[in-house]
């Protein structure tokens, strides 16, 4: 598990591939979520950018 130290001072990209099989389960939309919660709650992120 990453700690507060050592959370990165710059940007920070995350991606991630599913199989065909696991599309339409909620998986994408549930793994987003928990990141946006981390994001705003857990660091000290306070913006997100979706490109």
């Amino acid at each position: 598990m990453l700690q507060r130290y050592q959370w990165p001072d710059r940007d920070i990209e995350i991606g991630f591939v599913l199989k065909r099989s696991t599309w339409g389960a909620g998986y994408a939309t549930e793994a987003c979520a928990r990141l946006v919660e981390f994001a705003f709650l857990e660091s000290s992120m306070d913006t997100i950018h979706n490109d």
